[in-house]
């Protein structure tokens, strides 16, 4: 499968994966359609008494075997078609993993740069951090358990000081996420 190069858009991977494939496959099929053509035209010449030996009029054994050769090339076109429709799924798949990617990518950014608001909005982000995390593990769990590391070891520091306090929404985010992320790796 034709790989992305770095910061390459989906629209000109699939130019690049078409353009690699579209000459070779006509030249293929050009090929397959003489060879087709001439094993027809070759069985006609040579078997021509053997067929019109029946009583069946020179016009039926043309049509005949002009009927063969239509078949045989048009289970050809089907063929190539199918590869065709296969290489354009996997472009498709592609071009939706590249979106997805760029999506997760936005969310982390917009969460990271939540971060730095009230407690309620901080809360949000720790949870779609988490939630990240969970979902792209190879891509985020290392940079999400290292931010909620070291926001959990400031909730250590600031709990030391408000005994008797409740908890805030963001002490649970961050509770709730570190439970999920330290499950997560324990777990697989």
């Amino acid at each position: 499968m034709l790989q992305p190069q770095p910061n390459e858009s989906p629209r000109h991977l699939s130019a690049r994966y078409e353009s690699a494939f579209s000459h070779k496959g006509a030249i293929w099929f050009s090929l397959f359609v003489l060879v087709v053509v001439g094993a027809v035209a070759l069985t006609a010449i040579c078997f021509w008494e053997d067929f019109t030996a029946y009583g069946e009029a020179p016009s039926e054994t043309i049509r005949n075997f002009a009927l063969v050769a239509a078949g045989v090339i048009a289970l050809g076109v089907a063929t190539w078609r199918s590869i065709s429709a296969k290489r354009q799924a996997d472009i498709a798949l592609l071009q939706a993993d590249i979106a997805q990617t760029g999506l997760s990518d936005d969310r982390f950014a917009r969460a990271i740069e939540l971060l730095s608001q009230d407690d309620e909005i901080r809360a949000a982000a720790v949870y779609v951090l988490g939630h990240l995390a969970v979902q792209h593990p190879e891509r985020y769990r290392k940079q999400v358990k290292s931010i909620v590391d070291g926001l959990f070891a400031q909730l250590i520091r600031d709990l030391q000081g408000r005994t008797g306090k409740p908890m805030t929404s963001l002490d649970s985010a961050l509770l709730a996420v570190r439970k999920e992320l330290d499950s997560h790796e324990q777990g697989g």
